[in-house]
């Protein structure tokens, strides 16, 4: 009678377990999504796919692996597909087809949650036959009240209802851990080997589920070695303690059969294996280390206040502390010390099976709880919900300090005695079970009936400050805001840029796109989660704590997420409406928020054309009616695009401004009566060989008139010559007659698809367009446009040859254009002046400012000294500029020129308009080192009268004294050749004649300035083969760029090195160095005579020494 009691009694605590553990999982089970539930619909329907169609190997889906979740949810697709015929095969057809699963593509996550409640069904009862299992093995264990207590811990456990609700594989892989631990230490007891069987076959299921579910293993391998040293396994039938050889033995073959049990289920159950079981471990395996060692951001990242570059090992003890509940914590402490001391009874040399076992079960617990913590502190990948098997381990720890502790009180208090045992044993689960349902009660129905993972335990501070010390959030909370957002109005109109498009697509009918730099512009709303704000993301600082959220929710006291306005069109409109005026219009380099939301009256238009005549035709169509233009360039979009619409705006429209706005800038552009939106062709024939690889075949301009504000178009046709391993950059220069450039753009030679050099085919052509600004304050007159290419790592240029192999500089000069006055002049601010001075000549002219190349330059430099002019009243005067340098009456440095050159003298200045010009300064050789002033004024070019009576201070120079040679050292190779009429080569030292492609060849020429020279020359030094074609080159202005020949003193010798970079291309054998000077404005060589008088006449010198290349 008392054994049916007892049978009834365990029927009904097992059918009232798993009534419970079904209700709690499965309520409201599918009221909001986590981040990866959609990916194991996508793999459960995967996995029922392949095996439906006979793929085996199909059912290889990731590396986690996660088998026994796909199995779940294969067979709960199943059953709503053939039984309830609530799974269409339409659904499961679309899904299996799709080539990968995309975790921000809103359709896809709505097809996939569709089917997430039916996933998802067979969970709970998966969950609640685990914790079934788990009570029979814990009474077998220890007894009934053991069990029951340890059963409640685990199943109101916050954190492991919260998983066990999601379709995921933690909370599967703890619960089959636990499974084989309990069963292991039944077996130790010398039990029947099935229970070995038992634990072999649940650690394979953890391990199919979860490749950390093999780390029971090491645990399981443990308790039976202490087993077979110390526990009654170790002893025969009669009670006699086997030798350690029979031990090691039965050890061994007991691992074995566990082994085999492990390894049976995880074949069994992964059809993956049967066919290709190397590949499959592999995939395991690979994921496992990459995880471990180089997680990238599959990792939590925020830790304790901060995101550190990766989470240190205080991690998971933190993360653990936070998720156990205070019920937990006080029966750990309990268990303890139940642990270290002996059983209380001990005195009496008597207590019952279950007391006397629970002191090595919890040691036992404890110690697969710390050996399982510390492995997995070792990886580092790390997420909360890896600690979970340390946690249920916790629980079962817990739960055996509490059940004995309360037994302790009720032993205490009088209940003793084998009689009064039972009753004791009753009051003792009693207790346990109100304790649980009280702290249930109290813990889990703030979150009821779905938020279970918003927990963190109040010991240590609650959710307030988990959020401060640990990552938190994973989806709950954002169904609050798709139902917010579904409510609206116009939401199926709504566009929401969101990380959590998992949670809230599925139950928003509008636009849902993934947050990032390209998606905020077209977004209505930005949604942030609590993970966005702990990462520190750079685009949620700009929405959280900034601006008003539209929506918060809120749970468990804390806030969770937060949904702004993307306000961004309001403002853009007001700044819009504040510099409108009649006649202007908006162009869009792509659409947004702004299409639907503008409400002011100006017309737009996105122009969107993929090619410069598609862009051109866009811009013409929008211009009819209007006379400005305002251009949004929105940073997400095509860049392409907007260069397209950018080159045709500055070709064809006057810049005014530029202003930035949240996701790009706004341009404001007047259309001038001559605007003509078109893409720039190239009529006009080159023929032009760049170094005999790119071919300049012909060009056109887009007009032959410019001003500032308005750039010049380019169309250039080009022909690859060769094939070419580089990716050559191109300059254009607009120059004047003096060789100063007022204008530049160096970019890469790309053609209209954007295709570098490297990728153009041999006799292929290819039109490129351009466009080239002109300096604010260039005076009006004739230029000319110069053109060359160049490789980027060594700035060297392509030379130009001539159809008889000569070198012809290299840059092409087309031209001239005029350059008119600018419709707008220059603002102040566009002059970018490095010093305002704001220094009046009388009435006529202003200098507002001025820079200069060096602020304190050696004796024998030439400085370059910019003046930014102002006309104040129209001259009818020619004025000359004199600019003065003096000490103490001592003048040191004097120039007088045209102010703004030679094209346009002051007495075509017009009263209002800004010009800028350089000019050169000399200082004298024997300047002595010390400040100096800087006069300027200007002089009539008629009577030499200046403009006002005493010359203006403008500026002070220091000035250092620069130590010269004028004594020749020891010259290797001596020679005397004169180069024009202002200096003599005196020889070079060439000690290396070996040298390998891509290495460098040193050359060192000596020189003597015979006097002053007005121009400033450049060295070229050339490495040439046996067909005199250039294998190494370098041109530069003499030591370096630092020694311009307008400095050099009269009779001062200049030791002037150089490193030729010797072409990757140059070929084994003999060639040969030649070197001389030219004038960089003209390409001019300089004229060359020996000392006997006999003229060079290829202008230079050819080294006598041959250099080997190897």
């Amino acid at each position: 009678m008392q054994k049916r009691l007892s049978i009834i009694i365990d029927i009904a605590l097992c059918l009232a377990l798993f009534a419970g553990i079904l209700f709690t999982r499965a309520v409201s089970s599918s009221q909001f999504v986590t981040w990866d539930e959609p990916a194991w619909v996508y793999r459960s329907v995967k996995f029922w796919r392949a095996l439906s169609r006979g793929d085996l190997a199909g059912t290889m889906l990731v590396g986690h692996p996660g088998v026994v979740t796909m199995w779940s949810g294969s067979l709960s697709l199943a059953w709503h597909q053939f039984v309830t015929h609530t799974v269409s095969p339409e659904q499961l057809a679309a899904i299996d087809a799709l080539p990968q699963l995309e975790v921000h593509d809103p359709d896809t996550i709505r097809l996939l949650v569709t089917l997430l409640p039916a996933a998802k069904a067979g969970l709970p009862i998966l969950h609640a036959t685990i914790g079934v299992v788990l009570f029979l093995l814990f009474k077998r264990l220890l007894d009934r009240r053991y069990a029951l207590a340890a059963s409640l811990f685990l199943a109101l456990d916050p954190y492991y209802l919260g998983l066990s609700r999601v379709l995921h594989i933690d909370a599967l892989t703890s619960g089959f851990m636990l499974m084989a631990i309990v069963s292991v230490l039944i077996y130790a007891r010398r039990a029947s080997r099935r229970y070995l069987v038992l634990s072999g076959l649940a650690a394979g299921l953890a391990a199919l589920n979860k490749s950390y579910g093999g780390l029971v293993a090491p645990a399981v391998w443990l308790f039976l070695a202490v087993a077979y040293t110390v526990g009654s396994i170790a002893r025969d039938d009669q009670g006699r303690r086997r030798v350690p050889s029979q031990r090691l033995l039965l050890f061994l073959s007991d691992m074995l059969l566990w082994s085999l049990a492990a390894t049976a289920i995880f074949v069994a159950l992964w059809p993956a294996m049967w066919v290709a079981p190397l590949g499959t471990l592999q995939g395991i395996v690979g994921l496992s280390l990459e995880y471990a060692t180089q997680p990238g951001d599959a990792t939590s990242r925020f830790f304790r206040g901060g995101v550190p570059i990766e989470p240190d090992a205080t991690f998971y003890p933190i993360a653990m502390f936070f998720r156990t509940t205070p019920l937990v914590l006080v029966g750990c402490v309990l268990a303890l010390v139940g642990a270290l001391v002996r059983g209380y009874r001990a005195h009496e040399g008597g207590g019952d099976r279950a007391e006397r076992a629970r002191r090595p079960v919890a040691v036992a617990m404890l110690a697969y709880g710390v050996l399982y913590a510390a492995i997995i502190t070792l990886s580092k990948k790390k997420f909360d919900r890896y600690m979970l098997p340390a946690i249920l381990a916790a629980d079962l720890f817990a739960a055996l300090g509490w059940a004995g502790a309360l037994d302790l009180v009720l032993y205490a208090v009088g209940l003793r005695g084998d009689r009064r045992a039972p009753f004791r044993k009753m009051v003792g689960a009693t207790v346990a079970l109100i304790l649980v349902l009280a702290q249930a009660g109290a813990l889990l129905k703030p979150l009821y009936p779905a938020h279970y993972l918003a927990y963190s335990t109040p010991c240590a501070g609650g959710p307030s400050q988990a959020v401060a010390t640990r990552p938190v959030g994973g989806g709950e909370g954002i169904e609050e805001v798709a139902q917010y957002l579904k409510e609206k109005p116009d939401a199926e109109d709504l566009s929401v840029a969101t990380w959590a498009v998992a949670g809230i697509a599925p139950d928003f009918p509008g636009g849902v796109t993934k947050l990032d730099e390209e998606t905020i512009p077209g977004a209505d709303y930005v949604l942030l989660y609590l993970g966005d704000v702990q990462s520190q993301s750079p685009l949620a600082s700009r929405f959280y704590g900034v601006q008003e959220p539209e929506y918060v929710v809120e749970l468990n006291g804390i806030e969770y997420a937060w949904l702004y306005r993307n306000i961004y069109v309001d403002q853009l409109g007001e700044k819009i409406a504040e510099a409108a005026q009649p006649g202007d219009a908006i162009i869009l380099n792509t659409h947004s928020a702004f299409d639907r939301h503008y409400e002011g009256g100006l017309p737009w238009t996105v122009v969107d054309g993929t090619t410069e005549e598609e862009v051109a035709e866009q811009l013409r169509a929008a211009a009819e009616d209007a006379k400005r233009f305002f251009y949004l360039e929105f940073t997400n979009a095509d860049d392409h695009s907007g260069e397209l619409i950018r080159r045709q705006l500055a070709q064809n429209g006057i810049f005014l401004w530029e202003r930035p706005f949240a996701y790009g800038t706004m341009a404001y552009y007047l259309l001038p009566k001559d605007a003509n939106f078109r893409a720039v062709g190239a009529p006009v024939r080159a023929a032009v060989d760049f170094g005999h690889r790119l071919y300049l075949q012909s060009y056109g301009l887009s007009s032959y008139q410019v001003e500032y504000r308005r750039e010049l178009g380019l169309g250039l046709r080009w022909r690859a010559l060769r094939p070419m391993d580089e990716d050559y950059h191109f300059f254009v220069h607009v120059i004047d007659s003096q060789g100063q450039m007022w204008g530049q753009r160096d970019a890469p030679l790309q053609d209209s698809d954007s295709l570098p050099t490297s990728a153009w085919q041999q006799n292929s052509e290819h039109l490129c367009n351009h466009s080239v600004p002109i300096e604010p304050g260039t005076p009006p007159g004739e230029y000319w446009i110069e053109i060359g290419v160049y490789r980027l790592d060594d700035l060297m240029r392509l030379d130009i040859i001539d159809r008889d192999e000569q070198k012809q500089g290299t840059a092409y000069v087309i031209g001239p254009i005029d350059l008119i006055r600018p419709t707008v002049p220059p603002d102040i601010e566009d002059l970018d002046m490095p010093h305002s001075v704001n220094l009046r000549l009388g009435d006529k002219a202003e200098i507002l400012g001025y820079g200069i190349s060096s602020e304190c330059p050696l004796s024998g430099d030439e400085v370059t000294v910019t003046l930014f002019w102002r006309c104040l009243e129209e001259m009818d005067v020619r004025y000359d500029l004199v600019l003065r340098v003096e000490r103490d009456g001592a003048t040191v440095g004097f120039k007088r020129a045209d102010p703004t050159g030679a094209s346009y003298p002051t007495d075509r200045w017009v009263q209002g308009e800004i010009i800028r010009h350089r000019q050169s300064l000399p200082i004298a050789a024997d300047a002595a080192s010390g400040t100096y002033d800087v006069y300027v004024n200007l002089l009539s070019t008629q009577d030499d009268q200046p403009l006002v009576e005493q010359d203006q201070l403008l500026m002070e120079l220091c000035v250092e004294h620069r130590e010269r040679i004028f004594s020749p050292p020891q010259i290797g190779s001596p020679i005397t050749v004169t180069l024009g009429n202002e200096i003599q080569l005196l020889g070079y030292d060439l000690n290396e004649t070996k040298v390998k492609p891509g290495g460098i060849l040193r050359l060192t020429l000596y020189w003597r300035a015979l006097r002053p020279s007005d121009v400033s020359y450049t060295v070229f030094t050339h490495l040439l083969d046996a067909d005199s074609i250039i294998r190494g080159q370098r041109d530069s202005t003499p030591v370096m760029g630092e020694r311009p020949t307008t400095g050099w003193a009269a009779s001062e010798v200049i030791i002037d090195r150089y490193e030729i970079p010797i072409s990757e291309e140059a070929l084994p054998g003999p060639h040969r160095v030649e070197f001389g000077m030219y004038d960089p404005a003209t390409g001019e060589r300089l004229p060359m005579t020996r000392e006997d008088g006999t003229p060079i006449h290829d202008r230079r010198i050819l080294v006598e020494q041959i250099v080997e290349v190897q």
